[in-house]
């Protein structure tokens, strides 16, 4: 395991890159959303694209979904670093 990865895939599932986040990681991603990022732009995105996740119809839409939701998760925590 990479010890210095900061998104939420690399939380998750490390070593994955962040297309290819299976539908099954959802809960965990929620649950991420909500408890590890701070309010902001970028957090909003992330939701956004969570919920666009639940509502998919496929695995692939999916998981297209949760790579948005990974990439607007690691730019969340990227500012939250610069502002302390």
């Amino acid at each position: 395991m990479r010890a210095t990865a900061l998104g939420l895939v690399a939380l998750l599932l490390p070593g994955v890159a962040a297309a290819a986040v299976p539908c099954s990681e959802l809960p965990k991603a929620e649950q991420f959303v909500a408890t590890r990022l701070r309010p902001g732009p970028n957090t909003d995105a992330a939701k956004q694209h969570l919920a666009a996740a639940k509502r998919a119809k496929s695995k692939s839409q999916c998981s297209a979904e949760l790579g948005k939701v990974d990439y607007y998760a690691r730019r969340s925590l990227a500012a939250d670093k610069k502002h302390p």
